[in-house]
């Protein structure tokens, strides 16, 4: 790792990913991601790490300008060929390529949303509510409430989404 990454890292983020990681009812596999991002660069986990053991060297630094060219650019198509092209906008956005990490598939979305901090799981809970057939009338009647080791439900997953990594 060189200078310069120990000096962008978060090491809050680290310890963030490695908190959530490392509770079984919250990650599945050692999945999910997390990130932190200023006003250039956001942080994100690379592919290929897992959340409880990750590092420094599991991040991903990238442009936000660059990413932010991706949502503006027109792409061919053909499916194969848009993946292909995005994936090569992608790796080009990383500020260290010389460290041949990939960026979680998710990035984009990372990007997205207006807040410094993102994290993304997939707590066996959510994964049981939402793979039941009666998953839907459980959560519209509000019946997972107190039993469910989350901020918000999504069919993608859990996103917990704040300004800080405090919880308040």
């Amino acid at each position: 790792m060189n200078k310069k990454t120990k000096k962008v890292v978060s090491q809050e983020l680290v310890s963030l990913s490695r908190a959530l990681g490392s509770d079984p009812a919250l990650i599945l596999a050692g999945g999910g991601n997390t990130s932190y991002k200023d006003e250039k660069i956001i942080q994100v986990k690379a592919s290929g790490f897992e959340l409880g053991k990750i590092t420094e060297e599991g991040f991903v630094l990238l442009d936000r300008e660059k990413l932010e060219l991706i949502r503006s650019k027109k792409y061919p198509e053909d499916p194969e060929l848009r993946e292909k092209e995005v994936k090569k906008d992608l790796l080009a956005a990383r500020i260290e390529p010389e460290r041949e990490q990939m960026p979680s598939v998710e990035t984009h979305f990372h990007a997205l949303i207006d807040y410094p901090w993102v994290v993304h799981i997939h707590p066996w809970a959510v994964n049981a509510l939402t793979c039941s057939k009666q998953g839907k009338s459980i959560y519209l009647s509000g019946n997972y409430r107190g039993r469910c080791p989350v901020d918000r439900l999504l069919s993608s997953g859990v996103y917990l989404i704040q300004d800080n990594r405090k919880r308040d």
